[in-house]
């Protein structure tokens, strides 16, 4: 039902950290992207922030600096960001930022972000 969909939500993104923590980076991507899809259909844009972070920590596991730190640098700066996952976006921040050597290229929405994300299937 429609009132579950937010938890089931949340689980999934849970479930991608874990995957991505536990070095599983296809099964986190794919957990990412059914939150993802969720997300969007609630238009939940707190949770489609989250999935941005995992994202980010997917990149970052790939040594995709620059994707991972464009990632994070979108969501520390929107006003939708709770304040565990503006911890755990700086935490990840911190440590992708001694490999950068250039800017942030900006993404100018959400969904240009998920359309970013989504091409990268």
């Amino acid at each position: 039902e429609i009132r579950d969909k937010p938890n089931i939500t949340f689980s999934t993104i849970m479930l991608g950290y874990d995957a991505c923590r536990l070095g599983n980076l296809r099964e986190a991507r794919n957990y990412f992207e059914q939150a993802l899809t969720l997300a969007t259909e609630l238009s939940a844009t707190t949770l489609i922030l989250d999935i941005f972070v995992g994202h980010a920590m997917i990149a970052q596991r790939e040594q995709n600096y620059q994707r991972a730190y464009d990632l994070l640098e979108y969501v520390l700066q929107h006003p939708a960001i709770s304040g565990e996952m503006k911890g755990r976006a700086s935490t990840l921040k911190a440590e992708i930022e001694p490999y950068m050597q250039g800017q942030a290229t900006p993404f100018s929405s959400i969904q240009e972000v998920i359309n970013s994300i989504l091409v990268i299937r």
